[in-house]
């Protein structure tokens, strides 16, 4: 991945803010270095006004964050069912101290699962025997369940068809309604332009220019 340079943006409550960015721009490190996968080597983060450390995804889901790659396996446990990949970060919602209530995490799962049109047959199933586009889908019910702020989506359409694509800009459209605020990384201009609000425009690590849509 390319080195990413000095970056400076600010994302409003509600807003799409597309970043786009040609292969090697440094969208993904970016993306990447939000959620704490790549922790930063310095600077500063806000999130509602407030500073936080992010250095690892456990700080990032701690500060609001929810991440999506352009890689979905890498989100998810393949052999654990929906239902489980769902409740992944929310797990308070669904133990009674150290143990698993299996039924409030059906409950919980099942909940989401309609909610985002999740095409199962059923919650149990391993996730791994959905399709690509509904796997996707799996992850954004993840962070809609964890009541996540801010969404950092990286190239989330990828490799899935055009149906499943759709559906992932309606569910991104409604999350941004209800005053998510999320960061679009995508290599589609056509993509950028239907979704955002506003665009960045990413070159050799740094954002080199801002402009509507």
């Amino acid at each position: 991945l390319p080195r990413l340079k000095p970056v400076d943006l600010e994302l409003r409550e509600g807003e799409i803010l597309g970043v786009f960015g040609l292969v090697g721009a440094g969208r993904t490190r970016l993306a990447r270095t939000l959620f704490g996968l790549e922790p930063a080597t310095g600077g500063e983060l806000e999130v509602a006004g407030r500073a936080v450390a992010v250095d690892s995804p456990v700080k990032a889901i701690e500060a609001g964050l929810g991440y999506v790659g352009e890689d979905r396996s890498a989100g998810l446990v393949p052999r654990m069912s929906v239902a489980s990949n769902i409740t992944l970060a929310s797990l308070t919602e669904v133990t009674r101290g150290p143990v698993v209530d299996f039924g409030a995490e059906r409950d919980v799962a099942r909940r989401y699962a309609e909610e985002l049109a999740i095409r199962t047959s059923s919650i149990d199933a391993p996730v791994e025997s959905l399709s690509g586009g509904n796997q996707q889908k799996v992850v954004l019910a993840r962070w809609t369940c964890s009541r996540a702020r801010v969404l950092v989506l990286d190239d989330p359409t990828r490799g899935i068809d055009v149906g499943a694509k759709e559906e992932v800009f309606r569910l991104v459209r409604e999350l941004s309604a209800r005053g998510v605020a999320t960061l679009y990384f995508t290599s589609e201009l056509r993509e950028a332009r239907t979704l955002a609000h506003r665009v960045l425009v990413m070159s050799d690590g740094r954002i080199v220019r801002d402009v509507p849509p």
